[in-house]
């Protein structure tokens, strides 16, 4: 899915729960015209009307309310996933241990396979110029 599609869709979620947007704007961060201009391009590149619009309501179409049922459980999810790996967030990243050699062997080859640097530097002298 494109990015604009995953804003359009967001965008009209947010216009269905609030049922108004300038709430729904405020809630996304958007300007109220920016917003419906959202929406209207969801709903051209949808070639369906998800919204009936009066200077006083928002209301969702037969088809509007369809979507929302199908929407709300996404990024539900897509909440839930990010919260997930929230815990990630405070851990420190992974350091090489004794459990995972294999890291520190792309790293540091010479000590992983066992040889000592002294004995590698001595067995080795004769390649020196």
């Amino acid at each position: 899915m494109r990015a604009n599609q995953f804003s359009e869709l967001t965008a009209f979620v947010a216009v269905a729960q609030h049922r108004n947007f300038t709430k729904a704007a405020t809630h996304l961060g958007l300007s109220p015209p920016s917003l419906s201009q959202t929406v209207r391009a969801l709903e051209s590149r949808l070639g369906i009307r998800l919204l009936n619009r009066t200077t006083r309501s928002v209301a969702l179409t037969a088809a509007g309310e369809r979507l929302l049922a199908h929407m709300e459980p996404l990024l539900e999810g897509i909440d839930k996933a990010a919260d997930a790996i929230n815990q990630f967030r405070d851990k420190p990243m992974d350091t090489p241990t004794s459990g995972s050699s294999y890291s520190w062997t792309i790293l540091n080859p010479i000590s992983s396979a066992g040889i000592s640097m002294p004995a590698f530097a001595g067995a080795n002298a004769s390649t020196r110029t």
